[in-house]
């Protein structure tokens, strides 16, 4: 599902426990090589404090907004840093969590959530933040510069 069609309001209320792992991929990022892709492309942003505390939903609406000229890596990206820590960008080691907003999975309670990794030394650690739950002045945005 391209991440700009998506609904994230109307999703952040869709909570369906028998489809736990359901999940989404963004077409424009689910196919590229990783292993191709130059570091300098893969930007991570600080998005404003005023955003604090606003639903994830929100957040998405925002960056489909902010940042129509970049690509929004998914799962697909989260899985390779995850499985290829080397390989990943210093800006994504930085102690703050980093949201992959090109895909969304649905949690054990059913409701849609954005992946996240964060460094935590020599591996990372990864989750989801449901999209009712609230933005964060560590969070950060991982942006695939086209």
């Amino acid at each position: 599902t391209p991440p700009q069609n998506e609904n994230y309001h109307s999703k952040k209320n869709d909570n369906d426990p028998n489809k736990f792992g359901e999940y989404t991929l963004n077409p424009d990022t689910k196919d590229l090589d990783w292993e191709t892709i130059p570091e300098i492309k893969i930007k991570t942003v600080k998005l404003p404090d005023t955003l604090n505390n606003k639903d994830i939903s929100e957040i998405a609406e925002y960056i489909k907004t902010q940042y129509p000229s970049y690509k929004l890596p998914g799962i697909e990206y989260w899985k390779y840093i995850i499985e290829n820590p080397s390989k990943a960008p210093q800006s994504i080691k930085d102690g703050n969590y980093h949201f992959f907003f090109g895909s969304l999975f649905r949690g054990s309670g059913g409701g849609w959530c954005v992946p996240y990794s964060y460094w935590r030394g020599s591996s990372f650690g990864r989750g989801g933040r449901w999209l009712g739950g609230g933005w964060s002045s560590g969070y950060r945005v991982v942006l695939l510069e086209i």
